[in-house]
């Protein structure tokens, strides 16, 4: 544990959070949801607890959206929530766990001993709490909806030599896409009739991580692609 961090044993999960600074985005906003008096409840319970990366990800107006709307964050941090105290290793055997919203989260192991749900890594697992088991994830857990999630076609980004990049991939027809790189917003578009998209930008050199997220009418982020990893100039 690092020395700026304290930990109190037998605290609540968000008491325990409370002692990590990497959660401070997170704590400064969910006592505005209903989900905060569960946490602090009896349980147990397992969360999977968004650090202020997962916030940060975010384009800027999906993050704000989202911080403003109390019933949209606390339907989204659901799904982050497990019963029981689970720790990573029990979760990683089980390969699946339920989520208070009745979704279902998948648990695989990565490369180097990492642990992933959802295909993201568990930055800091098996953080115990009074009641249960606190997990630091970098990425938000996006619940399955009535849309597909947006897709970036990895054989169709490449970099020409104007340095122009040009994104293209699938996703639900009439929906607002919002591209990011490394965490910027890249560009804007809305999925054609069918069902394909294209966004295209000058692109400095370097590794580019490039991920496209769902907003819904009110910029909410309700999907998110897996990422896309791009290197330029190509080796």
């Amino acid at each position: 544990v690092a020395p700026e961090e304290t930990i109190t044993t037998g605290a609540d999960l968000l008491a325990v959070a409370g002692g990590l600074d990497r959660f401070s985005t997170l704590l400064a906003t969910i006592d505005t949801t209903t989900l905060a008096e569960t946490l602090r409840a009896e349980g147990p319970f397992t969360f999977f607890a968004p650090m202020n990366d997962a916030f940060e990800a975010l384009p800027e107006e999906a993050r704000d959206a989202l911080l403003a709307d109390a019933d949209a964050l606390s339907s989204l941090l659901q799904n982050h929530v497990v019963q029981g105290r689970v720790d990573l290793q029990t979760a990683l055997a089980q390969g699946t766990l339920q989520t208070m919203s009745g979704n279902t989260l998948t648990v695989t192991a990565g490369e180097n001993g990492a642990v992933l749900v959802d295909g993201f890594e568990v930055r800091r697992p098996d953080v115990a709490a009074g009641n249960g088991f606190l997990h630091a994830i970098d990425a938000f857990l996006f619940p399955p909806g009535n849309i597909r999630p947006p897709i970036i076609d990895e054989t169709g980004v490449p970099v020409f030599n104007s340095r122009i990049l040009t994104v293209v991939g699938t996703g639900e027809p009439g929906t607002t896409l919002v591209i990011t790189l490394n965490g910027e917003t890249f560009g804007t578009t809305t999925v054609e009739a069918d069902g394909t998209w294209l966004v295209d930008r000058r692109l400095p050199d370097g590794e580019h991580t490039i991920i496209a997220y769902t907003l819904d009418e009110n910029n909410i982020p309700i999907a998110r692609s897996k990422p896309v990893i791009l290197i330029s100039p190509a080796p």
